[in-house]
């Protein structure tokens, strides 16, 4: 997890959709369990996903606004 500009960026490369891992609040990675505190605001995923859970901003093809928080496709 990053800070960047007062934002917390969560760059997520799993083999599930990061809403599942967002919900359970940890990542599994080879057996071994990462538990996600704080809550990021902006998570970059490598799988396909819905573009918001819960406040939480998810990327998977695009770019985004930093400051509104928009995502748009490249």
């Amino acid at each position: 997890m990053l800070e960047v500009g007062g934002l917390l960026l969560l760059i997520y490369f799993g083999q599930e959709h990061v809403s599942d891992a967002l919900r359970r609040r940890f990542i599994s990675i080879s057996g071994t369990d990462f538990i996600i505190d704080p809550v990021p605001d902006i998570v970059f995923a490598s799988v396909d996903s819905p573009t918001n859970y819960k406040g939480i901003t998810i990327i998977s093809n695009g770019r985004i606004d930093a400051e509104s928080r928009d995502a748009t496709p490249l």
